[in-house]
């Protein structure tokens, strides 16, 4: 039912019912005021009405009355609103006899269902607050959920380009669980997900990986190892493939500190790892041709100033195999003759404009013998834009 009403001038807390309290349903008005009016006097006798009441009503009780006014015109009535006397109640009108039996029921019957209304109010303010708070949680945490699933996606983009091969296995069957690309192109995009790894790859049956990850799992100390060969099968049905890794296995622990898994990471060095064999493969050719031939070999670093003599080369200016030698040593051998000559044709060659062949031949004065020998010697720069870096 619509309560028509009208707040008192004064303060906030008075309100004009056009009709009687008891009729009041409104719960809203309820929460938001303490005390209720009704009376049939006209508009133009109310200016002072919220002065006289604070000035005149009683305190709240059973219900109690007073007059109001210098002239005692106006009557009031006042009572506790609900059991708990939280609040009051208060009722005006211009006639001596107010409240009558039946008026007094009706506003103490007002009075109760006030303070029903008061009751819900806050309990609906209460929830209304705490649904507030909820719904803010709420958003904290799905603006950190979208912040952490933008984290894994990055972490999870991350994994699947990173150069090196990873992996990983959980439980002492080492079931594979997640592999980046890297991994797949190692082991031939093979479908491993979800299998142990001695189902996965049992070509590996005594090269020792096994056990290496057994270890791991055991012990909880992660297993190292560096240009590890290892025999792979990388196409169905095809022929082992020798490759050359680095690789380590890192057991995963979870909050209590037990091992749950192993995280494999790891680099593919099978070219590295045949360029070392290849270089050290050539050295020796070299060696034994230049060897053979009575020939020496030399080699300047002009980065580092490293100079580096095989010991026929050392020979040459009569220094012992195994000695150190430097630049000093060069041209502190040449024969006082000659080193002008040999000077300026190597300062030729190193001449980032001239870039000339070295060609010439010198005596030397052997550093430890005192032997005069006759030497012809080639060589050449190499050069980086406008820089020599290494004369050979």
């Amino acid at each position: 039912m619509r309560v028509a009403y009208r707040e008192a001038l004064t303060s906030p807390e008075f309100l004009l019912l056009r009709e009687p309290v008891g009729k009041l349903t409104d719960h809203a008005l309820a929460a938001r005021l303490s005390y209720f009016l009704w009376s049939s006097l006209p508009d133009d006798e109310l200016s002072n009405l919220a002065e006289l009441l604070q000035a005149a009503v009683p305190t709240p009780g059973a219900g109690t009355s007073c007059d109001l006014g210098r002239d005692g015109r106006l009557r009031a009535f006042c009572t506790a609103i609900g059991l708990t006397g939280a609040g009051r109640l208060d009722a005006v009108a211009a006639r001596r006899t107010f409240p009558s039996q039946a008026e007094h029921l009706a506003l103490t019957m007002a009075a109760n269902q006030v303070a029903v209304a008061l009751q819900r109010a806050r309990a609906e303010r209460a929830l209304r607050t705490e649904t507030e708070a909820l719904n803010r949680e709420r958003h904290a945490v799905n603006v950190l959920n979208r912040k952490l699933g933008s984290e894994r996606d990055k972490l999870q983009r991350l994994f699947e380009q990173a150069p090196g091969f990873m992996a990983v296995m959980r439980g002492p069957q080492h079931i594979f669980e997640l592999c980046n690309q890297s991994y797949f192109r190692l082991t031939g995009h093979r479908d491993i997900l979800g299998l142990p790894v001695r189902e996965a790859f049992s070509e590996l049956e005594g090269q020792g990986f096994f056990e290496a990850l057994d270890t791991a799992f055991t012990t909880g100390a992660p297993y190292i190892s560096t240009a590890a060969a290892i025999d792979l099968r990388r196409e169905p049905g095809g022929p082992l493939e020798r490759r050359y890794l680095d690789f380590i296995y890192q057991p995963i622990f979870d909050d209590d500190g037990e091992i749950t898994g192993i995280f494999a990471e790891g680099h593919d060095v099978t070219k590295q790892v045949e360029g070392q064999a290849q270089l050290a493969f050539n050295e020796e050719s070299i060696r034994l041709a230049t060897s053979a031939a009575d020939v020496g070999i030399w080699d300047l670093d002009l980065i580092s100033e490293h100079l580096t003599w095989c010991d026929r080369t050392k020979a040459t200016f009569g220094i012992s195999p195994g000695m150190p030698c430097s630049m000093a040593d060069f041209y502190g051998g040449l024969h006082p003759d000659d080193v002008d000559a040999t000077s300026a044709a190597f300062a030729s060659a190193l001449d980032p404009r001239r870039r000339a062949s070295y060609d010439v031949e010198y005596r030397t004065i052997g550093k430890e013998d005192g032997i005069i020998r006759w030497v012809a010697a080639k060589g050449k720069g190499l050069f980086e834009a406008e820089r020599c870096i290494r004369a050979i």
